[in-house]
């Protein structure tokens, strides 16, 4: 996306390669992990492998009951397990699984090579990527896998919500970072790196100032405040698979005009979820309003009459898109207006 995809695996694969290396040498004595999620495609063939340490990521809740081998796990990359000759730099770094998962991650961002949920029959709410992202910790990959597992299950606002957080999915931490607080961040990381591309595909680095005292070394009470979701947190929770979509039906409206998709797309798209689940509207309804809210002027869709609209709509179940004809005319020539003027302040 947005030049993304026209990126050659030389410049994507130097760019992690930079990312791991800088974080390697940030933290000596540090492993190399791969956040691996194999899905019934499984293109790297790691579901049978037992030469390498890993870990699953276990879902506490004990909601969705997926075969051990679909299960996302962490991996460590070690050459040293494989052929010991190959060690020339780092254990991890010359691990030929390492390369395999550059090659697997760029045809997955660029190329569109992800596993189709219609064919693979994964639920929406699974990673479409195989390849999650690469950490650099002193940790094992038991440690991190479980301290992942356990902060997946978190705690919303109303009473017993449970949020089940698919931290090991890029698409989440990328829309749930910039939310978080120092201890949720230090909860997830502990003392490591995280190095993956985010929604839109471009490569992330997400670490903690090493100079916060880290969860495991606080109280007790400090771990289950950082397993909190507060109302917006959880919304994203509960929209991210969908944002997903509506990311990819963004992206071809604005092929199709001769547009970029904005860089913060996917902020924009949360907010105008955050604000349509106000309403409990269904699928199809939110879709239409978040879909019809980036096409207008910034904060015109969470007008007062867009609400009384959400709002009847929702009321007297009525589909969205049957009732958006009752927005007034002024509303209408508001935007319009506001386009005309945008359009002669570019040609200036």
């Amino acid at each position: 996306m947005n030049g993304i995809s026209n990126l050659k695996i030389e410049t994507f694969r130097a760019s992690v390669v930079d990312a791991v290396k800088t974080a390697l040498a940030q933290q000596p004595g540090s492993s190399l992990h791969l956040m691996y999620c194999p899905e019934l495609a499984d293109p790297l063939g790691l579901i049978g492998d037992t030469r390498r340490k890993s870990h699953p990521i276990l879902n506490l809740l004990g909601r969705e009951k997926w075969p051990q081998s679909e299960l996302t796990r962490v991996i460590t990359l070690d050459c040293l397990t494989i052929a010991r000759y190959l060690l020339e730099s780092h254990p991890g770094l010359d691990d030929p699984l390492f390369e395999a998962s550059l090659t697997q991650a760029h045809a997955e961002i660029c190329l569109g090579a992800c596993a189709d949920p219609l064919i693979s029959n994964d639920p929406p709410t699974r990673t479409e990527r195989s390849v999650c992202g690469w950490w650099v910790s002193t940790d094992s990959a038991t440690q991190i896998g479980g301290r992942v597992g356990n902060f997946s299950s978190m705690s919303g606002e109303e009473p017993r919500r449970l949020l089940w957080a698919r931290w090991y999915s890029p698409f989440y931490v990328d829309a749930l970072w910039p939310t978080m607080t120092p201890l949720q961040k230090q909860a997830l990381l502990g003392r490591s790196t995280l190095v993956t591309h985010d929604t839109l595909g471009h490569l992330r680095t997400y670490n903690t100032p090493s100079s916060h005292v880290h969860v495991e070394e606080t109280l007790v009470g400090g771990f289950f405040e950082a397993r909190s979701a507060n109302a917006l947190q959880s919304d994203i929770v509960d929209n991210t698979p969908i944002v997903r979509i509506l990311v990819t039906r963004w992206q071809a409206l604005c092929a199709s005009q001769g547009q970029t998709l904005p860089t913060d797309a996917v902020h924009q798209l949360h907010q105008h979820a955050h604000f349509a689940r106000r309403f409990l509207l269904d699928a199809e309804d939110l879709i239409f309003y978040v879909m019809t809210a980036v096409q207008l002027p910034p904060g015109t869709a969470r007008s007062p009459e867009w609400a009384r609209v959400l709002q009847e709509s929702k009321t007297h179940e009525i589909p969205l898109k049957a009732h958006v004809h009752t927005i007034s005319n002024e509303f209408w020539q508001q935007v319009h207006a506001h386009r005309i003027h945008q359009t002669s302040g570019t040609r200036k």
